[in-house]
């Protein structure tokens, strides 16, 4: 479990860095490392999907690739 929170901790970092370079690596890093928490035993809460769910969407909407979004 404390493994899922590390990942979930590099999940928010790589959000908010993209948030403000708009950069697309930096949602797919953070993307990925979601992924990752979820898998190594974090306990998912409401604000953990909510964070996931948007990374996806701003990924979506910056690569204008409508798949993350749907």
């Amino acid at each position: 479990q404390q493994t899922g929170r590390l990942y979930y901790g590099l999940a928010l970092s790589h959000y908010y860095i993209a948030e403000i370079s708009e950069d697309a690596l930096s949602y797919e890093r953070a993307i990925h490392y979601f992924s990752l928490a979820l898998e190594n035993g974090s306990h998912p809460s409401p604000q953990y999907w909510n964070d996931y769910a948007i990374a996806l969407m701003k990924l979506g909407d910056l690569s204008e690739n409508h798949s993350y979004i749907e």
